[in-house]
């Protein structure tokens, strides 16, 4: 999924990046804004992952949600 359409639609994706990493706290959330490079660095705090990692990650994160928007858009559900 493009980073652009997770900074258009923010507030909507907050609640999936608590879920997704649970470490991050309601202040992390709150002070989070939708740049992909505050989101890396607060990985990278919470987790003790290098740059590399974090970025890794919210990429990965991106495609599941990306997978997930075109399954919905199909009609199917796995």
């Amino acid at each position: 999924m493009k980073w652009e359409r997770i900074e258009a639609q923010w507030r909507l994706f907050t609640m999936q990046v608590k879920a997704r990493w649970g470490l991050l706290t309601d202040d992390d959330l709150k002070t989070l804004t939708a740049d992909k490079h505050d989101l890396v660095a607060k990985i990278q705090r919470r987790y003790g992952v290098m740059r590399e990692e974090a970025e890794d990650d919210i990429e990965a994160w991106g495609r599941e949600l990306q997978a997930e928007d075109a399954r919905q858009r199909s009609g199917t559900e796995q």
